[in-house]
């Protein structure tokens, strides 16, 4: 289960136990959104108190990335607050538990500060977006009142180890030298073009086949030194290999 479910689920589960929520019908909206047509709507089941009129849709997660190539990440967490007008402000009586009384913008209120006031295992809680309540025209052709509860849970991506990336040196006499700090194998070509990876074989149409650096070697001018680092038993804990590094030689 990933995060983004797990965290739907939490809230589901959160807002079921809390006492606020006894007059309001909370429902997982992957499920209730594939089931809508064989079931009553979220406003028209009971919640926990037998009132009916209101319900709350927790959508799963939306992930974003708001800064390009950044490892920060964003989850817009969603509640929608779905009210029929007349059920939910008709009173009880004679058997009936009678509307919840209060309207979808104020329910949208209830569940903001609860999900502000919530916290995760693997977070802190949950952040307000500048606009945390909007309104929601989903069910508006029904005539539903609806209304979401917004907030943002920001996180930093965890950057998998990778191999350091390798140096090249270039003596007077063009004698190429490739170091690495961590004792990483390098692979390096001379084309300018094929990667340099232990998988380039040089059966692709132009690519030469990269070399696994053993010692430093001549070069001609005008070639193009393209390198990498791969980790190997020198390095058990790195996955990823190193960033390319590249230099001509003039």
């Amino acid at each position: 289960m990933n995060d983004q479910i797990a965290i739907q689920y939490a809230l589901y589960r959160g807002m079921q136990s809390c006492a606020l929520f006894q007059d309001l019908n909370p429902v997982l909206g992957r499920e209730y959104l594939a089931q809508r047509v064989a079931q009553d709507a979220v406003w028209q089941t009971p919640a926990p108190s037998g009132k009916v009129g209101a319900g709350a849709i927790i959508q799963i997660p939306t992930l974003l990335f708001p800064k390009p190539n950044s490892l920060q990440r964003e989850r817009i967490y969603s509640i929608g607050i779905y009210e029929e007008p007349n059920r939910n402000f008709t009173p009880a009586a004679g058997g009936f538990a009678g509307g919840t009384m209060r309207a979808a913008d104020d329910w949208a209120d209830v569940v903001l500060d609860f999900m502000w006031n919530w916290r995760l295992w693997r977070a802190g809680g949950l952040v307000p977006e500048t606009r945390a309540v909007v309104p929601d025209d989903q069910f508006a052709e029904a005539g539903i009142i609806g209304m979401r509860a917004v907030c943002v849970l920001r996180q930093e991506r965890q950057q998998p180890a990778r191999c350091a990336t390798p140096q090249i040196a270039v003596s007077p006499l063009d004698v190429v030298t490739l170091t690495v700090a961590d004792g990483s194998d390098i692979w390096y070509t001379l084309d300018g073009f094929s990667s340099p990876s232990p998988a380039t074989t040089g059966s692709l149409p132009g690519e030469t086949a990269a070399a696994k650096y053993a010692a430093p070697f001549q070069a001609q001018p005008g070639t193009i030194i393209m390198c990498a680092a791969w980790p190997n038993a020198n390095t058990p804990n790195t996955q990823l290999p190193s960033q390319t590094n590249n230099q001509s030689i003039s």
